[in-house]
């Protein structure tokens, strides 16, 4: 099993989304977590496309 970066457990639990999760949720979604990086303008997910991840956003937006 991955172990999480403890930048990105830590990322993880100090989002809105995911405060009020245990400890041990926040370590479970941060052992799938991939950090990842877009430029403004880029396409991260199409319509109709698999909902097959999850996008925690730490900072900036998205335009759906």
């Amino acid at each position: 099993m991955k172990t999480p970066s403890p930048t990105l457990a830590c990322l993880i639990a100090e989002h809105p989304f995911a405060r009020t999760l245990s400890h041990e949720h926040v370590e479970l979604l941060a052992q799938g977590a991939t950090e990842a990086t877009f430029e403004p303008g880029e396409i991260i997910f199409h319509q109709g496309h698999p909902a097959n991840r999850f996008h925690l956003i730490v900072e900036g937006t998205v335009a759906l």
